[in-house]
């Protein structure tokens, strides 16, 4: 499996969905219902952060996208994206605008580290 999905922390505040070169888009869709259900079974706020495989598998990115954020249970506080390349943020930007998200609820981070500090952080 080139997705994997875990909670960072034993309190369970912040879940983890790491891509590895090679993913595809059946992955990222098992990957994005695992987090959802993980998150859902727990009572509070959740920060989701989304790392790693900039590169894409072929097709069409924006629509596993946007079901991916639609997918998520109301306790997710905010999604962080890593984005490190520029289409990927190109990606990221037009998902923002397409999508009508509430403020502070889908941000980008250049790596893991600012990641984890934007989790860390209150929104």
């Amino acid at each position: 499996m080139t997705i994997t999905v875990e909670w960072a922390d034993d309190e369970k505040t912040i879940c983890v969905m790491r891509r590895e070169v090679g993913w595809t888009w059946a992955e990222f869709d098992a990957g994005t219902a695992k987090s959802a259900r993980m998150i859902k079974d727990v009572d509070h706020q959740v920060d989701l952060i989304v790392e790693g495989g900039d590169e894409m598998p072929p097709g069409f990115p924006v629509s596993h996208f946007l079901r991916a954020r639609r997918a998520q249970p109301d306790n997710v506080r905010q999604v962080i994206i890593v984005v490190v390349n520029p289409y990927g943020r190109s990606i990221f930007n037009a998902i923002s605008r397409l999508n009508n998200f509430r403020s502070g609820k889908m941000v980008a981070a250049s790596t893991t580290e600012e990641a984890m500090a934007l989790a860390i952080a209150p929104v």
